[in-house]
């Protein structure tokens, strides 16, 4: 019940209704916040979560919500550079903002800014051993089937902790030139959008998703949503320069 990141699942539920509804792939799928708001719209959902905490209610919210398991695959795994194994730090107060320190492209001070601290105390997280997979066999055999099946066009959404450059440039490695996606990010990273763009050479465009709220009061807006306002969803160009926020590549 309820609703997630609004911005983030009105632009998936969008793309699908264009036709990019072939298929979804959450990387960094948690307990289902978007798959089991968005799957329905698409003919095959891939779902990828290293924490085995998670993947255990992640496996029972996704088969209440999609009731067609045989478009459903989850992944009790993470995607990474190779395949091995390593330890996943899990906030106890925000189990979606699990990460995996070696490798990340986010310095300490940013991972402990999301989380809502200021330094690290061991006595605020959970530690897993938790299984990688490399891209190119994880992905690129998801890909090759997909391809076979002539489902070309669809979604990815990734959210890992700072692990998105590195999934960023391996799905520019090996996203297969007849593919249609529109890639939707977290970025807690200041950079120029060049930095992504340059990935995938002239294939995509870049957004900033972004959103305009019915303001006022609480009664205020009640009435403004009873004389039909509503909160819009908008796609802008971010002129160069990337902040904090959820962005959507257009490959």
């Amino acid at each position: 019940t309820g609703r997630h990141e609004e911005d983030v699942e009105e632009v998936i539920a969008w793309a699908a209704d264009a036709g990019q509804d072939n298929f979804l792939i959450d990387i960094g799928a948690n307990v289902g916040l978007i798959s089991c708001l968005c799957g329905s719209k698409f003919k095959q959902v891939f779902c990828y979560e290293p924490n085995p905490l998670a993947f255990k209610v992640l496996e029972v919210n996704t088969r209440i919500a999609l009731t067609d398991a045989s478009r459903l695959h989850l992944f009790n795994c993470a995607i990474g550079d190779g395949n091995t194994e390593l330890e996943l730090i899990i906030p106890k107060q925000n189990w979606g903002g699990a990460y995996i320190a070696q490798g990340n492209g986010y310095d300490q001070r940013t991972l402990l800014k999301k989380d809502g601290y200021t330094e690290f105390d061991a006595d605020n997280y959970l530690k897993e051993i938790v299984t990688v997979k490399k891209a190119e066999d994880a992905l690129g055999s998801i890909f090759k089937k997909l391809s076979n099946a002539g489902q070309n066009q669809g979604v990815i959404k990734i959210d890992a902790e700072g692990y998105e450059p590195t999934i960023l440039k391996a799905l520019a490695r090996i996203l297969p030139d007849s593919f249609k996606v529109v890639l939707i990010f977290e970025n807690h990273l200041s950079q120029s959008s060049s930095t992504v763009l340059d990935l995938f050479k002239s294939r995509c465009r870049i957004f900033e998703i972004k959103s305009k709220k019915v303001r006022g009061a609480t009664i205020v807006r009640l009435i403004k949503s009873l004389f039909g306002a509503k909160r819009r969803v908008m796609l802008e160009d971010p002129q160069g320069t990337m902040r904090k926020g959820n962005y959507a590549l257009f490959v």
